[in-house]
């Protein structure tokens, strides 16, 4: 959690959605051309894990090179409930940086099939964790049951604070002597994300709502932006979605607005989804929605009457000054239960500062005059 703490308070970023193309495969004896029990890499978690090939599984040819993964032959099976499991934790700790950034996009491959018409099942999972070993995502190719050779893939952005990728080959019996859920040919890469260049992204109280701010200085590719919130870092819901600019060099200001935030702290942060379906993220944004709520002025901008609106009986004092820093006289011209009325219709236009003081905390809130 400590990895989130230090995200969220950062209000102000500047990155750029890329990184370099990492084409090595990360997994270690991707087809089992090495005995994945006796062998650096492979974890056997159950069954009797051994290399597969057409000589000792009725000509079953591998999908790539000579051998293949099958879970094998182990006693007292019974059908439906015996699972055997062969695993490899990948250490990715050194691409901390586009993870946390959230700019490391993961590729898997993976064939499976199963033996004759057994009728065993072969389930692959990919798992991203932390470093604690709590999942943070994941893929499951569901059950495969066919027998021929069928690849399935995935692409994932690696979640923030990922630190070993978790690959898993399930086999489970259904009936005969082996486990025969069979699979070869797996790789984990690390790809480039499209060159969409972030210049700033920012959230903050605006009125009764949250104004999410960014800045892209180049795009190629970039379908559209998504802006998610939370309240707790952890789990996401969709604020809103914009269409990207395509192809662009110029930059290019866009704003969305959360007319619904949460109570207390709310997080933003930015999916960017390129036209090929990938994407990334940016960092996270956290706005303190409290005072907003507790201090509200409207309308912003404007040109005569300023209305600040108080939530509860809060004790307060206000004072206004300019954006050079001067202080500008303004007398309230009506006051009701928890709203003042100010008139700012002989002020220049511009923007201005109201500050308002509490017997705790000093809250500034800008308007703009017109």
């Amino acid at each position: 959690m400590s990895l989130y703490k230090a995200l969220l308070i950062r209000i102000l970023i500047c990155f750029c959605f890329s990184q370099t193309v990492l084409g090595q495969n990360l997994i270690i004896n991707p087809s089992a051309e090495l005995d994945p029990t006796t062998t650096p890499g492979w974890i056997q978690k159950s069954g009797n894990w051994q290399q597969g090939n057409p000589a000792d599984d009725a000509g079953v040819t591998a999908e790539a090179g000579s051998n293949f993964f099958y879970a094998g032959l182990s006693s007292d099976r019974e059908a439906g409930t015996d699972s055997s499991e062969l695993y490899q934790d990948i250490n990715v700790s050194s691409n901390s940086a586009s993870i946390n950034a959230g700019t490391a996009i993961y590729t898997f491959s993976g064939w499976m099939r199963i033996y004759a018409v057994l009728n065993d099942i072969g389930v692959i999972v990919v798992e991203y964790r932390n470093a604690a070993g709590q999942v943070l995502s994941s893929y499951n190719t569901g059950h495969n049951t066919t027998l021929s050779w069928t690849q399935y893939t995935n692409v994932t952005t690696a979640p923030i604070g990922t630190v070993d990728i978790r690959i898993r080959l399930i086999s489970l019996y259904i009936q005969g002597s082996d486990s025969d859920g069979y699979m070869d040919n797996l790789s984990l890469t690390v790809n480039s994300v499209a060159p969409v260049k972030l210049v700033s992204f920012s959230a903050s109280p605006y009125n009764d709502s949250v104004a999410v701010s960014w800045t892209t200085a180049s795009e190629k590719n970039n379908a559209y932006f998504t802006v998610e919130k939370s309240s707790d870092g952890i789990h996401w819901q969709t604020v809103s979605t914009m269409p990207g600019a395509g192809n662009s060099n110029a930059l290019i200001n866009y704003t969305s607005y959360d007319n619904a935030p949460f109570e207390g702290t709310s997080y933003y942060r930015l999916k960017q989804t390129d036209t090929d379906g990938n994407y990334s993220y940016s960092e996270v944004a956290a706005v303190n929605f409290n005072d907003a709520v507790a201090f509200q002025l409207f309308p912003n901008p404007t040109s005569s009457d300023l209305h600040l609106k108080v939530a509860s009986s809060l004790t307060y004092t206000v004072s206004c000054v300019s954006i050079s820093g001067e202080s500008i006289a303004l007398s309230p011209v009506s006051q009701f239960f928890n709203e003042t009325v100010y008139d700012v219709s002989g002020l220049s236009s511009g923007m201005y500062f109201l500050i308002i003081q509490t017997l705790d905390k000093k809250i500034s809130k800008k308007f703009v005059v017109l």
